[in-house]
């Protein structure tokens, strides 16, 4: 669970940072290389992924903290499609399943 022990814009700034640095890793001078990203998979999906992470870094738009959640997980659990080579192909539906649910209502 996505607590805010520092304030929640520094998490939307540190969460954001990450996703940066997975569509960073995805630079293909940096292949192949150790990360347990699915680099090969994901660079099909960079236009996504940086709609993800501006949304996320956006702190002039408020952000739902399950949107956060999602996001969170997206970046930690190891059975994420960013991991996962057999799960890339849902990175689109994923990504704007995150996107709808950071819509604060």
């Amino acid at each position: 669970m996505l607590t805010f022990k520092t304030s929640p814009a520094r998490k939307r700034k540190s969460l954001a940072r990450s996703l940066d640095g997975v569509v960073r890793s995805l630079d293909p001078k940096r292949l192949p290389g150790a990360s347990p990203l699915n680099r090969p998979g994901l660079w099909l999906y960079e236009p996504e992924l940086r709609t993800l992470a501006a949304r996320v870094g956006d702190l002039e738009r408020p952000a739902s903290r399950h949107g956060l959640q999602l996001v969170h997980d997206l970046l930690t659990d190891g059975g994420s499609p960013l991991y996962d080579r057999d799960r890339a192909d849902v990175i689109p539906e994923t990504i704007h399943r995150i996107l709808v649910a950071l819509e604060v209502s």
